[in-house]
């Protein structure tokens, strides 16, 4: 998988940390990394709309998305998703889709996207 997760149950800072992994190729990771760009991200009330561009010609595998949510520069939530669930319509390079994503319960005014391969 190209994704981990680390919980630590002490204080760590200060400390280097180094990772020792080695990518396997197999059927599963397929496409092109850092294939989709947010061309653009629209509030309304609870709501987020953004708007994403396939810039290559597939998808990896396990592309997804981060929301930062900010109240003025303050994080107050996140939220993930995946493009195969959120962004359907990106069939090839150059398609376009709005994801629609409803944030419940937060007071948020800024919104930070992260793409990840």
């Amino acid at each position: 998988m190209n994704y981990f997760e680390y919980h630590f149950s002490g204080d760590i800072s200060g400390t280097k940390l180094r990772a020792n992994a080695t990518a396997k190729s197999d059927g599963l990771f397929t496409g092109a990394r850092n294939a989709v760009e947010l061309v653009q991200c629209d509030i309304a009330g609870e709501e987020v709309f953004l708007t994403f561009k396939q810039t290559a010609d597939e998808l990896g595998g396990f592309a997804k998305f981060k929301l930062l949510l900010y109240k003025d520069d303050q994080i107050v939530g996140t939220r993930d998703g995946h493009f195969d669930v959120y962004a359907k319509n990106l069939n090839g390079k150059g398609a376009t889709d709005v994801a629609d994503i409803t944030v419940y319960e937060t007071d948020f005014n800024r919104v930070e996207v992260i793409i990840e391969p």
